[in-house]
């Protein structure tokens, strides 16, 4: 193989750690290699990847990939002040070789914030002892790993597309992950913990995307879902296409037409 899609083997975590601080440029980083691969992603400011042949300049939302036995330490330019983070992983396949990108700084694009809160996630994980939390951490290192294989691979001069701010993308993966579940009992705390917020301040985020807060949302949703089986539609999501098609209006339009027209003018 002479290229590796890193998602698409098995990996097992070998290494996490995500700065709590940036650090100045008297900071030293030992010389050092490792067995597995690893990513480091600078999070703020600028850094050096010092190996045997030329370094590589690393700034903000960039990373670079190491491969196994490739020596290496890291140096904070002078007068800076960086945050770095890295992962370590494995991969499970013979006859693997890394791919060419590897050593080069790597621009993560739209996708150096999601890449930032992945990191971070896998460093929490790993330090915690909570239920799933193993598993979260091997979700969250195979969105890492799709990322970078996706940054890598965007074409040269290709403009890429705006990032979605996060507060939409925790909204619209919220209302995704409620409608997907109505039939479980469903904790609004366990939702918000899940894209690492507090309960309050996700209801603040939910409520600005989408009107309503979660639990006003699930119920909705639930009604919805049990108008379409009276109705004999085999999903809330058929049943919505259909009326749509019949009024030109979605359930929720329809709703607050209906509303607007009872009150008094």
């Amino acid at each position: 193989m002479s290229s590796v899609q890193f998602w698409q083997h098995p990996a097992s975590l070998k290494l996490s750690m995500v700065q709590s601080r940036p650090l100045p440029s008297s900071a030293h980083f030992r010389h050092h290699d490792h067995s597995f691969y690893e990513i480091g992603f600078v999070l703020s400011g600028r850094c050096r990847w010092v190996f045997a042949r030329r370094p590589q300049r690393v700034r903000a939302g960039e990373f670079i990939l190491v491969p196994p036995g490739h020596a290496h330490h890291e140096v904070i330019e002078p007068g800076e002040r960086a945050r770095l983070a890295w992962v370590g992983f494995d991969l499970a396949g013979a006859g693997l070789t890394a791919p060419a990108w590897s050593l080069r700084r790597v621009s993560a694009g739209p996708w150096a914030l999601e890449l930032a809160r992945l990191l971070e996630t896998v460093f929490v994980e790993n330090q915690s002892a909570d239920l799933g939390s193993r598993e979260r951490r091997q979700l969250a290192l195979q969105e890492i790993l799709i990322l970078v294989c996706r940054a890598a691979g965007q074409p040269a001069g290709r403009r890429p597309r705006a990032p979605e701010k996060r507060s939409a993308r925790v909204a619209r993966s919220a209302a995704h992950y409620l409608t997907e579940n109505l039939d479980r009992p469903l904790s609004v705390q366990a939702v918000a913990r899940y894209h690492s917020l507090g309960a309050p301040h996700f209801s603040v985020v939910f409520r600005r995307h989408h009107g309503v807060t979660p639990r006003e949302f699930l119920h909705r949703s639930r009604l919805v879902k049990e108008i379409a089986a009276i109705c004999g539609y085999s999903d809330a999501a058929h049943f919505c296409r259909r009326f749509k098609t019949a009024t030109g209006l979605t359930p929720k339009q329809f709703r607050l037409r209906q509303r607007n027209r009872s009150q008094p003018g």
